[in-house]
């Protein structure tokens, strides 16, 4: 009777294990994480907008938990800090990422 009782332990244990070692990680945003990290940038690419020196620059913004990436190419090296301030100052940016760089000059 012993030897049944802990084949069985055994198996449950097995089954149980290896049950949590399948199952699921969460690795996508929830509902309400998407709509703020989308609302985020909406703000950020508004404010980008209204601003008279940023206006005409094309600037990619991507938010993840609160946190935005810049990237891009601006004209004028000073865009690259204005851009960044712009949006630390936009509600609900934890971070910002600033890979923007200035444009290649042509030659010729």
């Amino acid at each position: 009777m012993r030897t049944s009782h802990k084949l069985y332990t055994l198996a449950l244990a097995a089954v149980l294990g290896t049950a949590v070692a399948c199952a699921p990680v969460e690795t996508r945003q929830q509902p309400g994480e998407f709509l703020s990290d989308a609302w985020i940038s909406t703000k950020v690419k508004t404010a980008m907008a209204s601003s008279e020196h940023l206006r005409v620059i094309d600037v990619n913004v991507e938010v993840h938990d609160g946190v935005v990436q810049l990237s891009g190419f601006v004209d004028d090296e000073s865009q690259i800090p204005e851009a960044e301030q712009v949006a630390r100052e936009v509600e609900g940016v934890e971070s910002v990422i600033n890979d923007l760089q200035l444009k290649p000059r042509a030659t010729g």
